[in-house]
């Protein structure tokens, strides 16, 4: 049985490319050459390398776990294992390591245990050594479990430690012949058979904090500033500010130049300031991490705190009040949420075949259609979001559980102008029903929310305990991206880790004004409350605007497709923070570019065919450079498109089925992205082939809500490129989407 996996950095980017799930479980590589690697069992271990690894390259040493490589880890987490492997081997060439704070390290001397997958997937962690033996590899001796967890001090003397080094000094002792003799099986090879090279550019930084910082660091962006990104850097640091700006204005990185300035500040100057930067998401935090180092010129990045909010109070809560006992519905607020919906649509299915008998003459009919609506419908959808906020902002806010008094609590409250309307006693005893049915039914699998775990924590820095603690533990300035995704209870808490009980909480925030909050959930119905009561932004004290409105991202053409987006939008009840004016927006790109087109096709068959053909033209055809992405407007309609890419050999297609799927354009090459529209939030391509638009009949119920699902997804999915789009539909659709036919019109659109 082989003892474990030894692998070189270029080796393994290869592998990530290239390999079958299968190969995570038997690293073994064609012996044709074909991939560019090649593998050889010595010693009774596996060794992969590639051409140009040398006997001075750097390897990563995987110890096998329980007889496999990767023991009883589930399938769907291996490749993200051997994912964050590879980051640790490129990063151990420059200490000390950068970890993503999502990943959690904690070190020992030189040992490191971090989460080796996303926590949604096992709350696994690599225990790993840094430069065993005075060499320049790093070994990754043990993977454990929260059942077998092994503190870093004790695995350091342990019989496992002891082994491990035994084993990288055997491999040591091997790897030169091994170096030998791959060398001559590589000679050997046909010329038809030499490796591709590497890409030189990772996509995942193009796509993601490349495309932010574009290369440069704090110094030569400070230089190119507008006038408005400048006044929000440079503003100071007395009040509240909010960024408000459209896709590829800079948002993001005034954000991240903001905090640098102010640390940089803070250290000239020899004074202690604690910065918080709150995301709603892993992926998000471990973006704007990246952001940050990518700009700071000082290494001092790591001072800033990057956290999704939710693990701020995971992390926060007293012994006391913690949840260690129970899960958590999702990993972070965004996941969570969206699970929350889920499962609350599935409790009212129930009733509604039920105890709604009880509870139907005495309500109103809105709300007797919404419950007796289709569980996908948008009526449906409305109620569900509505429900969501009322649990939160109202029965959780108010400490009501389920129980003998939660009755007469809840009737008792007053109804006021920015609830849920319950116009009847039937419907707020339905309400409470549903919300009894739900908690108990998270109780009983041993889950929290995190709506809940948020209200406890709120509930907490309101005690004097927080209060003595504050001084030392919370933030001077607090930095909120993508401030539309959080709700008023988690807005509420930003305040409280201020620092300062005395003042204003310094909280620098940015938002899309055409992103709207309900539509980041997938949400397709309209609430029917402001589900605010205005309390959070009551806190802030005097708020002042900034607006970005030079465009970096898009040619001039693209631009003025998205203005047409921007004034086809409806009057809707965004809020004020939501209002914005498209005339006001201009293209900082001097290069013209083509004009988006429409492509037309007989059924979705052909489209679906024609668009992967299209994607894989674009990626042999276009620069190395160049970036290309297949978005589909509706969610539900992905799974059509993966179903026959899957079928192809070339190009590979790297699928995008949530936020935190990114990572894996890290290891992308030039594999043609395919995603749905509301997982690339925070993405860039240079070109987005856009397709699935839903057909007349997806239109035709609850117009209202659905044309503002469309337009905010269309808007994010053509905000996304920076140099072509291209819309593609099919004739079984019916007739075109209104702002697509008027774009035609007005010439903002060609057809082909």
């Amino acid at each position: 049985m082989n003892e474990s996996l030894v692998i070189t950095p270029d080796a393994l980017q290869i592998c990530l490319e290239r390999a079958s799930d299968d190969w995570f479980d038997n690293p073994i590589c064609p012996d044709d050459g074909s991939w560019g690697v090649l593998s050889s069992v010595v010693g009774g271990n596996t060794f992969v390398a590639c051409r140009t690894d040398s006997v001075e390259t750097r390897k990563a040493v995987i110890i096998r776990q329980d007889g496999t490589l990767l023991g009883s880890v589930p399938g769907e987490a291996r490749r993200e294992m051997f994912q964050r492997v590879h980051r640790v081997l490129l990063d151990a060439a420059d200490l000390p390591l950068r970890f993503p704070f999502g990943w959690s390290p904690f070190h020992h001397q030189n040992l490191v245990a971090f989460f080796a997958c996303r926590r949604d997937l096992g709350a696994w962690r690599w225990v790993a050594e840094i430069h065993p033996d005075e060499t320049q590899d790093v070994g990754f001796w043990l993977l454990t479990h929260p059942d077998n967890e092994m503190g870093l001090d004790e695995f350091s003397t342990s019989p496992l430690a002891k082994r491990a080094r035994k084993l990288h000094s055997r491999i040591c002792d091997a790897w030169e012949k091994v170096v030998e003799e791959l060398g001559g099986r590589f000679a050997a090879l046909p010329a038809a058979k030499a490796p591709e090279a590497l890409q030189p550019a990772i996509d995942l930084e193009a796509a993601t904090f490349g495309a932010v910082t574009k290369g440069q660091t704090y110094s030569g962006w400070i230089q190119v500033l507008t006038e408005s990104q400048r006044g929000f850097v440079e503003s100071d640091t007395t009040h509240s500010l909010k960024l408000r700006g459209p896709a590829g204005s800079g948002k993001t990185l005034a954000l991240a130049l903001k905090a640098l300035r102010e640390l940089y500040k803070s250290n000239d100057e020899a004074r202690e300031l604690r910065i918080l930067f709150a995301t709603h998401s892993w992926a998000i935090a471990e973006q704007v991490d990246e952001t940050l180092r990518r700009l700071d010129e000082r290494g001092i990045a790591g001072e800033i705190d990057v956290y999704p909010l939710l693990e701020i109070a995971r992390e926060r809560l007293p012994k006391e009040h913690s949840h260690d006992e129970l899960g958590l519905l999702g990993h972070d607020s965004l996941t969570g949420r969206r699970l929350q919906l889920e499962r609350i649509n599935r409790v009212v299915d129930y009733l509604a075949k039920g105890d709604w008998l009880a509870y139907r003459d005495d309500v109103s009919a809105r709300f007797r259609e919404a419950v007796e609506a289709d569980a996908d419908s948008s009526e449906r959808a409305g109620l569900i979001w509505d429900l969501m906020m009322e649990f939160a902002s109202v029965l959780g806010a108010q400490g009501i559980f389920p129980g003998v008094q939660a009755d007469r609590r809840y009737l008792a409250l007053p109804r006021l102008s920015w609830m849920m309307p319950l116009g009847t006693e039937g419907e707020k005893r339905f309400v409470l029903r549903i919300y009894t049915a739900y908690v108990n039914e998270l109780r009983e699998e041993g889950v929290l929310t995190a709506d809940q775990m948020i209200n406890d924590f709120l509930s907490y820095l309101q005690t004097f305990t927080w209060n003595a603690r504050r001084l030392s533990e919370g933030y001077d300035l607090v930095f909120v991206d993508e401030l539309h995704l959080f709700s008023e209870q988690e807005r509420l808490v930003l305040h409280y880790l201020a620092r300062s009980a005395d003042d204003y909480p310094q909280l620098f925030m940015a938002l899309d004004p055409r992103q709207s909050p309900h539509e980041a959930y997938g949400f397709s119905g309209t609430p029917t409350s402001q589900q605010e009561s205005g309390e959070a932004e009551e806190q802030l004290g005097d708020v002042e605007s900034v607006e970005l409105s030079s465009i970096y991202r898009f040619t001039p053409e693209i631009l003025e497709f998205i203005r047409h987006i921007h004034r086809s939008y409806p009057a809707l009840d965004f809020g004020e923070d939501w209002h914005f004016d498209p005339e006001s927006l201009q293209s900082e790109r001097a290069a013209s570019g083509e004009k988006p087109r429409l492509y037309m096709y007989k059924n979705s068959a052909e489209e679906i065919q024609a668009v992967l053909d299209r994607g894989a033209y674009l990626s042999r055809t276009t620069s190395r450079d160049s970036r290309v992405a297949i978005v589909v407007l509706e969610t539900k309609k992905l799974a059509n498109y993966v179903r026959v890419a899957e079928t192809r050999v070339q190009p590979s297609f790297t699928v995008i089925r949530g936020r935190n799927d990114v990572e894996s354009l890290r290891y992308a090459r030039r594999s043609v992205v395919l995603s749905a529209a509301e997982y690339t939030a925070g993405l860039q391509f240079s070109h987005v082939i856009v397709s699935g638009l839903p057909s007349v009949a997806e239109r035709a119920p609850n117009a209202g809500y659905e044309l503002r699902r469309f337009l905010s997804l269309m808007y994010l999915a053509v905000s996304r490129a920076s140099e072509v789009v291209e819309l593609h539909t099919n004739e079984g659709c019916g007739d075109l989407p209104e702002i697509v036919d008027s774009a035609l019109k007005n010439g903002f659109l060609d057809s082909v």
